[in-house]
C-alpha cells in the first residue's frame, strides 16, 4: 500500500510540474526523463508503446494501420507524435494519403522537392519502403499547385541528394531526404494548427 501512495503522491508532484507546459513541452519533458532513467520512451498517442532505438515496441497503429518498422524508426529518430503526422497523412486500411492542402516552399523548386520528399514518405508508412514512381510525384505537384511544365525536369533534379534514383526506375528517399521530409511534414503541421 505504501508504494501506491508514493506513486500517487508522485504522480501528483509531476502532474503539478507539468501541467502549465503546452503538450507538445509535456511529451519532450516525459521523454527526456526516461531517456535519464534509461527506459525506452513511451507515446501514448502512437498505440502506447515505446519504440526504442531499433524502432521495436511492438504494433504502432494509425486507425486500422500498422505501421511497418522502419517507418517506426523513422517516427521515433524525428520525435514524431500522431497528431502531427494526421495533419499531413491519412491512414486506412487500404493506403496513405497525403490530405495536405499545401507544401512548404517560397518557390515552386522548394515546393517541388517537399512534393517528392512528401511521395517518399507516403510510401515509407504505406509500405514500409520509401520508393516511389516520378508518376506518383507528378500527380502531387499537380495536386498541390507546385507543377511547372516548362520547369519540372530541373526543380526535380534540384532535389540533389534528399532522392536517390531516376524517372525511369523510381526513387527512393535516402538519409537525408528523410531527414528532410520531417522537417516538411513539422513545418506543414505548423500552418495547420
Amino acid at each position: 500500500m505504501a508504494a501506491t501512495a508514493s506513486l500517487s503522491v508522485t504522480l501528483g508532484q509531476v502532474f503539478e510540474l507539468i501541467e502549465p507546459l503546452d503538450s507538445e513541452d509535456r511529451h519532450k519533458v516525459i521523454a527526456s526523463v526516461m531517456a535519464l532513467l534509461g527506459e525506452q520512451p513511451i507515446d501514448s498517442r502512437i498505440g502506447g508503446r515505446g519504440f526504442g532505438p531499433n524502432g521495436g515496441g511492438g504494433d504502432v497503429r494509425f486507425g486500422d494501420r500498422e505501421i511497418g518498422r522502419t517507418a517506426r524508426r523513422w517516427i521515433s529518430q524525428h520525435q514524431l507524435d500522431a497528431d502531427i503526422i494526421e495533419q499531413v497523412f491519412h491512414f486506412d486500411q487500404a493506403c496513405v494519403e497525403i490530405i495536405a492542402a499545401s507544401v512548404p516552399g517560397s518557390t515552386m523548386k522548394q515546393q517541388t522537392g517537399n512534393a517528392y520528399l512528401l511521395t517518399g514518405l507516403r510510401a515509407l508508412l504505406e509500405k514500409d519502403d520509401s520508393r516511389f514512381t516520378d508518376k506518383e510525384a507528378l500527380a502531387l505537384c499537380k495536386h498541390l499547385g507546385c507543377y511547372d511544365k516548362n520547369n519540372h525536369t530541373a526543380n526535380r533534379n534540384a532535389i540533389g541528394n534528399k532522392v536517390a534514383g531516376n524517372r525511369q526506375s523510381g526513387f527512393t528517399l535516402p538519409a537525408p531526404g528523410l531527414n528532410a521530409a520531417a522537417e516538411v511534414v513539422r513545418q506543414i503541421a505548423k500552418t495547420t494548427q
